[in-house]
């Protein structure tokens, strides 16, 4: 979910090259996100880094989980082996555990049932991240099928309340498991309030034809485009300061297109996986901010993701470092709008595709 209660000057975000950029209608200043996520706090040791700047997201979309898989965690739906893929702080080989990972971690209460928290410290103004909240009950849901090789394909989840501080409980059931797909659903409650419901469809790689691409746009390179600089990640909401972001379209409440897009990565190192893919459809902000002539909240009723890329390895040299993302809102009528995204690897695979039904509020 998205607010619009803060804009960053455009001042924050240029270079040198990015002056050249804007003149050719290119980057400048975006609101800030605002609403939906949950847990956050331990970060990887200092050494993870590897001394590379550059060497901050390994691509594997089949990614790890945040912590080593106990024997029989690729069980049916149902045996109590599938309630153990879980994310605590501190994983079995004693290796902290990732900040999304924990933001974004379930425990297993039940058959069937997961816990979950919302913490502020990963807010989008008002109200826990969308798409951090998304990423959490996809957590589950994986849990639920318990099975690697069955992977997310397509993701649907509507955002029915917002959720406060605390804990969350996610319950999931398989609604069909067959050989080669899985269809499972997924209730999000707080208490007695129904904050969330999803549909996911899991399935196994298949052989077929293969399309190219979409084309990623044609954007400086991520190192030429400088991000918030210290006073605007103090203005900024508790969830960007886990990312780094580098516009290179879209200025915002000026009339423009309703088009925008850039480069983003942990701010942290992590792998890419489908759960950071998830966060990902909802973290940059509203195209529509683009066309408005002043800030307007724009909270997410419906979000779906496809995802699209196979597994892949990370590069040596880190050049998968970043992703881009393009987003645009082709309509938006009786207070609602409707917005497209795309997500690619910095060397332009494919990742996701994504839409958001969106609601304007005055």
């Amino acid at each position: 979910m998205w607010g619009s209660r803060r804009t960053l000057d455009g001042d924050f975000w240029r270079s040198k090259s990015e002056e050249e950029s804007a003149r050719r209608g290119l980057s400048s200043q975006l609101p800030m996100p605002g609403s939906n996520s949950v847990i956050g706090s331990d970060k990887p040791p200092a050494g993870d880094r590897g001394g590379r700047r550059l060497s901050r997201c390994q691509v594997s979309l089949a990614g790890p989980r945040a912590t080593a898989q106990p024997a029989g965690a690729g069980a049916r739906p149902g045996r109590e082996a599938r309630t153990h893929r879980l994310s605590p702080r501190v994983n079995n080989a004693g290796v902290t555990a990732h900040a999304f990972d924990v933001e974004t971690a379930v425990t297993a209460a039940g058959n069937h049932g997961f816990h979950a928290r919302t913490s502020p410290e990963w807010w989008g103004g008002t109200g826990p991240h969308g798409g951090h909240l998304a990423a959490s009950v996809l957590r589950a849901t994986m849990a639920e099928v318990g099975d690697d090789e069955l992977r997310p394909r397509s993701f649907t989840i509507h955002f029915l309340r917002r959720a406060e501080p605390g804990e969350l409980s996610i319950t999931t059931e398989t609604v069909n498991h067959g050989r080669s797909l899985a269809t499972v659903t997924a209730e999000v409650r707080q208490g007695e309030r129904l904050i969330a419901v999803s549909l996911a469809a899991l399935g196994r790689d298949r052989s077929g034809p293969v399309l190219p691409d979409a084309t990623i746009p044609k954007w400086p390179d991520p190192t030429e485009l400088r991000g918030l600089s210290e006073s605007a990640r103090q203005l900024a909401p508790p969830v960007m300061s886990h990312y780094e972001y580098r516009v290179a379209l879209g200025r915002a409440f000026v009339g423009g297109p309703a088009l925008t897009g850039g480069w983003v990565r942990p701010a942290e190192p992590r792998q890419l996986d489908d759960l950071l893919i998830t966060a990902y459809c909802d973290v940059w902000p509203r195209a529509i901010f683009m066309t408005l002539d002043r800030p307007m909240p724009a909270p997410t009723v419906e979000l779906t993701i496809n995802y699209l890329a196979g597994p892949l390895s990370n590069d040596a040299d880190g050049t998968r470092d970043f992703c881009a993302m393009l987003f645009e809102t082709p309509a938006a009528r009786n207070g609602y709008f409707h917005e497209e995204g795309r997500i690619w690897s910095q060397d332009g695979v494919l990742l996701a595709a994504c839409s958001q039904l969106g609601v304007l509020t005055a």
